[in-house]
């Protein structure tokens, strides 16, 4: 086929593509969205240069991984009300992410038991530890297309960025309820390293609430990271507002 002759087919091709994607009318959908990597990967990866062991380590590893990405998210949650084809899931090298639209708590629940069953496949099976995010938020994700970008991908980076920059946040940092109440699905923390401290609210209800949190002084000014949660600060006390599916961590 001569180039030109190609070149015309090539640009049919992808005009046809762009007509049916504008024909989709592709809008931000609020998904549940799970981003996971495997700890100590890069190095993992540069000692393979020298130890050809270390490559089979890896490609195990991988296969894992992706055999996790294409589990059925259902395969102990038949009890749950769910539709499994609204959940897409991408693996790549050595990240995978997962989400779903959260349509009722049992979308939720199916999420944390995936990544439960993921996180204890690797560590029991490839003796290898996970690190990762799980947001609600904006994306466009069709693993059909291998396309995935939004918000949540955005905040899910920003989550782990600030969980490997800060003490407090990690396993060595104290984590100190700040607030209990019966039958309430609202949750508030701290976490702390010697001067470092951050508050955390979670609202995983979809109806908005609100927590006083007392002798904690805060602003909206001190959010690192957050979605749908203000603070007012009332004297040494500070008031959260919180939208239905949200979080938000401040440092104080």
């Amino acid at each position: 086929m001569a180039t030109g002759a190609r070149g015309q087919v090539v640009r049919q091709y992808w005009d046809t593509e762009m007509d049916n994607f504008e024909e989709k009318k592709v809008n931000y959908e609020k998904r549940i969205f799970v981003f996971i990597d495997i700890l100590g990967f890069s190095n993992l990866v540069k000692e393979s240069e020298v130890d050809n062991s270390k490559i089979l380590r890896i490609y195990k590893i991988l296969e894992r991984t992706k055999s996790m990405a294409n589990l059925p998210i259902g395969y102990k949650f038949h009890t749950l009300n769910i539709d499994l084809t609204k959940f897409q899931h991408h693996a790549f090298s050595d990240t995978i992410t997962m989400s779903c639209p959260y349509e009722s708590f049992h979308y939720f629940s199916a999420i944390i038991g995936w990544v439960e069953g993921f996180q204890y496949s690797m560590l029991i099976e490839e003796s290898t530890f996970i690190r990762g995010a799980i947001v609600y938020g904006s994306l466009i994700d069709d693993a059909s297309k291998s396309v995935i970008f939004g918000p949540a991908l955005v905040s899910a980076y920003k989550l782990i960025a600030l969980r490997k920059s800060s003490k407090a946040l990690q396993a060595t940092g104290d984590l100190i309820p700040l607030f209990e109440e019966e039958n309430s699905q609202q949750f508030a923390f701290m976490r702390r390293h010697r001067k470092e401290r951050f508050v955390i609210v979670l609202n995983p209800s979809i109806q908005p609430s609100e927590i006083l949190i007392k002798g904690i002084e805060t602003s909206n000014r001190s959010l690192k990271i957050g979605s749908g949660v203000k603070a007012a600060g009332k004297g040494n006390d500070t008031l959260f507002r919180m939208a239905g599916v949200s979080f938000g961590v401040f440092e104080i």
